[in-house]
């Protein structure tokens, strides 16, 4: 977020005629609205099985959730993010910044995802097998 700022202010004290592509900027608005309410649905769907932190025990209220936002993507807290984050640098027209949050955040993504699956395949076995089979990520690349 530091390297964004200061990119954003130098190129708006140096190249002011970089900040006025207000289509641009839409597109970022329109990324970063959608990314959050793909994050918001997926909170809500999930209820108490949402976490920030990738739970490593199974515990009995630990539910697969297979349903709504989730029939679409596996991953949609993650895929929400990385739109609504790399959205925002688009909105403020920041070049280096929109290419620095997409690498930084499918790199963290491409080893969260696997890791986390590891645990849920434990959890819930075969189900989850199958869900991962019809069912993608929801981030590109990582499957």
């Amino acid at each position: 977020m530091s390297f964004a700022m200061l990119e954003h202010l130098t190129e708006a004290l140096l190249f002011p005629e970089l900040k006025e592509y207000w289509f641009v900027s839409y597109v970022g608005l329109v990324m970063v609205i959608i990314g959050e309410v793909i994050r918001k649905l997926a909170v809500v769907t999930a209820g108490r099985s949402f976490t920030h932190v990738i739970r490593i025990h199974y515990e009995d209220q630990h539910k697969l959730i297979t349903h709504g936002v989730y029939r679409l993507m596996r991953h949609p807290g993650y895929s929400g993010f990385l739109i609504w984050a790399v959205g925002t640098q688009v909105m403020l027209c920041n070049p280096l910044s929109t290419v620095a949050f997409t690498l930084v955040l499918w790199r963290f993504f491409s080893k969260r995802i696997p890791y986390e699956e590891f645990f849920l395949r434990q959890f819930f076995g075969r189900e989850y097998e199958e869900y991962a089979q019809k069912v993608h990520s929801g981030l590109p690349f990582i499957e």
